[in-house]
Parts: structure tokens; C-alpha cells; sequence
């Protein structure tokens, strides 16, 4: 797949662990979209206050030794 298409791919797959954690589907992941220290900012954009850095949607983390879940 082109490099765009795999940003687009990986932005989705987020999202949908993301929803199928919210409902218990899946068990817990250390995703950057599940965290206390996670701000999004507008489309693509998001600010992790841990690391008090921007990042983009595609280098939001999968699995974060610092994560600490949102409740």
C-alpha cells in the first residue's frame, strides 16, 4: 500500500479498537485515544500532556509504557 494509505489504515484501526474497548469487545489497550494524558485538538491532532508533545494521528502510540487510562 502507498504511504498514505497505510496512515489512513492505521488512523481507522485505532479507532476501531478504540470502540471495541469502549464496549468490551476487545480488553484493555495502551492507546494514546484511551488516555488520561490524551487532548485532541482538531482533525489529526492531538496533544499528549505526559510527554507534553503535539503529535499527529499517525504517531499516536498503540502501546504506551506510560499510559494511564481515562476513566
Amino acid at each position: 500500500l502507498p504511504a498514505e494509505q497505510k496512515e489512513i489504515m492505521l488512523i481507522a484501526l485505532q479507532y476501531l479498537l478504540f470502540d471495541l474497548q469502549k464496549t468490551d469487545i476487545v480488553g484493555h489497550q495502551r492507546m494514546c485515544l484511551n488516555c488520561i494524558h490524551h487532548e485532541k485538538h482538531g482533525a489529526g491532532e492531538h496533544f499528549c500532556r505526559f510527554f507534553r508533545k503535539s503529535f499527529s494521528s499517525d504517531e499516536l502510540r498503540f502501546d504506551c509504557a506510560e499510559h494511564k487510562e481515562a476513566v
